[in-house]
Parts: structure tokens; C-alpha cells; sequence
């Protein structure tokens, strides 16, 4: 066995240490005080001997993260695992954890230190370190120590830490503050805001009858859409008229294990409707009877047009074109709205549209008071009461012309069909709806 003693320039220089420290190694290969080789698993152990005590403490070896190992930013904190060291002295041996930007541990370089880790007693010691930075290369080693000095180091592995990704928090947009809605529920997100290169986002979406969501009537998952809110149709059995319920959201992103806290909470007062019970103003009395022919897709606000889209507007099987008495071209449906006023719904087609005619012919919602519903005698209460911002209003089509006509299905000129009837926060600003 060879040795190589450590030079001591002065006896003062010994009486200040209180020990020499002599470094032993492997009779065949000189152990270097820091390894040459970063990610070595060598399985050759670096030692170093109290000559004081006589105590031999054999360095530790790094088990996780292993070496080159790469971590999702939002894994942290992270667990720094070494295999134990060990010692031929009765003293008890701790480890320091080194983390750094550069293989050499420059003092500049080091990121992260955790002093005085007590060795574990299953074999293995380990430690965690945290807020790191994202999409960087870390390096890092443990040196195991004893009570009367400083021992050798393990091997130094690396790992890399991917980018940083941050989410907020969802922001609930309507029915926010005990508005009233009606079901199937229109709940409307703020888009989260975002840092780094997030996945693709999902909401997830809870109602309940009480605050605490002790009774979640309802559960579901949707995906982010694109512009500046995401709104969700969420099919909510059971509620009652005039009853508050509670919602609230969280965002979820898969890619990166992200799962957002929920938002704050909100309220909402349930509104029940039934369009046969709602009076038609300016339509055929019966409309609200007729058969439910197609579905809405689309219900988005502009700002300057409401924009409604069907499954029957286009294709083969699009509601069919009508002459209407007076015109000397086809129309294909008319659109409309329905509000409740006072406690009762009244609804009235009113937007007349022919095939090919742009969806945003339909004049800016802060404009309907004056132009959908101008006339008292013809439109009632709708011409009397403005719509107001996150009024709850239902949107629906019906086909061929509806504006002034006053027969019934019984005496329909060709279909009299509807679509469902879908219930929407009004609003003069941008919302989009699609289902």
C-alpha cells in the first residue's frame, strides 16, 4: 500500500489544524482529492485518515438524481441521494451537499449547500434542494465529514433542469356575484396568464349547492380555447329556481404535472326556462311549441355584432330557402333572443337571414334596444327595458321568416322548426360560446 502524506509548512500551522490529514488509496491507483471523471460511477471509493485518530472515512456515492438525469422545472424541490460512506472510527459522519453551475464548484458557481446532513441510517443519505433555475445543466457531490475534520468527496454527477413554467390562477368571468343562469349552465374563464412553455390547458369546473363544495352537483374537464376567456356548457340536473349555487375552476396542465389552486369562488342564482310558457312578440304565437329542428354551435360577441352559428345554416342538410310574401328573393331563418322581464320570458325572432348573408348583420349588441326592439306596440317589454351587462338571455334560430308573420304550425308555409334555445350572459364587450 503506498501513502502520501499532506505537506505542513509550520509546527504553529499544526497546533491551528489540530490534525494532519493523510491521503490513502487503492494500492493500484493514486486517489485524486476530487474526481477527474464528472459522472464516474468508478466503483474505486476516495478515502482520507485522521492521523490524529486514525480514523479512515471512505467517501459516499451519488445514487439519485443520476448523472445527466433530466427534471421538469415544476418537479422541485429535488432529492440529492448518496449511498452512505463509511468509517473505520467510532465518529458519527455527516455530509455536506454541494449544488453548482460549473463542474469545478467554483464559489461563484455554487447554487445550493446543505451542511451538517446527518448520515441516514438505511444505507443512504440524502437531502433536497429547491428554486433552482429552469433549462440550465447542474452538477453536484456530497463530502462526507467527521467530528475532528473534513473528509473526501463523492463523485460529482450532473443533471439538467428543464424551463420554468408558471401558471395562474383562473379568474371566473360570468355568472360571477349571484347573477342569474339558466341551464345548461354558460360559465365563462378568464384564459390563465402563463410563463415558460406551457401544454395545452384545461379547465377544470366545479358546481356545488353549498360554498364549500361539500355537494358537487357537477364535475367536468374542458379544454382552453383561444382569445382571452374560455367558456364552458355544463348540463347541471336538479337546480331550482331561484336557488344560489356555487362554481369555481383550476387549470391543469397534463405535459407538465401542473395543477393550478382554484379559483375564487362565485355565485350564481339558477333560472329556470321553458319556452313554450314564453310569450312571442311579433313571431307566430305558437313558436315556442314547434319541433327543435337543429342545435346552435356558435354564439360569439363582438362587440359590434352578435354572432350565431347552427348545424342546419350550411351543408345538405341546411334548412331550405322560402320566398316570403313581399320578397322577391329567398330567406333561410331568422334569428332571436328571448329575456325575462318582470318574471316572465318573452322571446321574438327578429334578424332576418338569407343563404350567404355575413353573421355579422345582426347590429352591436349596445344598439338591439334600438334596432331589434324599436317599436312598443310590436315588441311590448322588450322595446320598454334595455338589455343589461350579464343579463342571462337565450339565443335561438328558427327557420324561414318569422319577423311579422302570424300563423301557426298548422297552417306553416313550408318548416316551422327551431333550434334549442341556448342561455347566455348579455353582454356588450366580447364573449364566445361554442358547444
Amino acid at each position: 500500500m503506498r501513502h502520501k502524506s499532506l505537506m505542513v509548512r509550520s509546527p504553529f500551522a499544526v497546533a491551528i489544524l489540530g490534525a494532519a490529514l493523510v491521503m490513502t488509496t487503492a494500492c493500484e491507483k493514486a486517489s485524486p482529492t476530487r474526481p477527474t471523471e464528472v459522472g464516474s460511477t468508478s466503483a474505486t471509493a476516495e478515502s482520507v485518515t485522521d492521523v490524529r485518530t486514525g480514523a479512515t472515512i471512505i467517501a459516499g456515492r451519488p445514487e439519485t438524481p443520476a448523472s445527466g438525469a433530466q427534471i421538469r422545472w415544476v418537479d422541485q424541490p429535488i432529492t440529492l441521494r448518496i449511498r452512505n460512506g463509511v468509517t473505520t472510527g467510532s465518529s458519527l459522519i455527516t455530509y455536506t451537499f454541494q449544488v453548482a453551475t460549473d463542474a469545478g464548484f467554483s464559489n461563484a458557481g455554487v447554487v445550493a449547500t446543505r451542511e451538517n446532513v446527518t448520515q441516514g441510517g438505511s444505507g443512504s443519505t440524502s437531502t433536497t434542494v429547491g428554486n433552482l433555475d429552469g433549462s440550465r445543466t447542474y452538477y453536484w457531490r456530497a463530502q462526507a465529514n467527521i467530528s475532528s475534520g473534513a473528509g473526501p468527496y463523492s463523485a460529482v454527477w450532473s443533471f439538467n433542469v428543464g424551463p420554468r413554467v408558471i401558471l395562474g390562477t383562473p379568474t371566473l368571468a360570468s355568472p360571477i356575484n349571484a347573477q342569474r343562469a339558466g341551464s345548461p349552465l354558460a360559465l365563462s374563464i378568464v384564459n390563465i396568464t402563463r410563463e415558460g412553455p406551457a401544454g395545452g390547458i384545461r379547465y377544470e369546473v366545479n358546481v356545488a349547492s353549498d360554498s364549500g363544495f361539500s355537494n358537487i352537483l357537477f364535475n367536468g374537464n374542458f379544454p382552453e380555447t383561444a382569445g382571452s376567456t374560455t367558456t364552458v356548457t355544463a348540463a347541471v340536473s336538479g337546480l331550482m329556481d331561484g336557488t344560489t349555487y356555487y362554481w369555481r375552476a383550476r387549470a391543469v396542465d397534463t405535459a407538465n404535472s401542473i395543477t393550478t389552486p382554484y379559483s375564487t369562488t362565485a355565485s350564481f342564482v339558477a333560472e329556470s326556462f321553458n319556452i313554450a310558457t314564453a310569450k312571442f312578440w311579433d313571431n307566430p304565437p305558437d313558436t315556442g311549441s314547434w319541433p327543435v329542428g337543429a342545435r346552435l354551435t356558435r354564439i360569439e360577441f363582438t362587440g359590434n355584432a352578435l354572432r350565431v352559428d347552427f348545424d342546419r345554416r350550411q351543408g345538405p342538410n341546411r334548412w331550405p330557402d322560402l320566398v316570403p310574401p313581399g320578397w322577391d328573393g329567398p330567406l333561410q331563418y331568422t334569428l332571436g333572443m328571448c329575456r325575462n322581464i318582470n318574471g316572465q320570458w318573452h322571446c321574438s325572432a327578429v334578424v332576418q337571414f338569407w343563404y350567404g348573408r355575413s353573421l355579422d348583420e345582426t347590429a352591436p349588441p349596445s344598439r338591439f334596444w334600438r334596432e331589434w326592439w324599436y317599436d312598443g306596440a310590436r315588441w311590448g317589454p322588450l322595446a320598454a327595458v334595455r338589455p343589461t351587462e350579464g343579463e342571462n338571455v337565450g339565443i335561438f334560430v328558427a327557420a324561414g321568416d318569422l319577423r311579422m308573420r302570424f300563423f301557426t304550425r298548422a297552417t306553416c308555409p313550408r318548416v316551422c322548426e327551431i333550434s334549442n334555445v341556448a342561455m347566455v350572459p348579455f353582454t356588450e364587450g366580447y364573449a364566445l360560446y361554442q358547444y
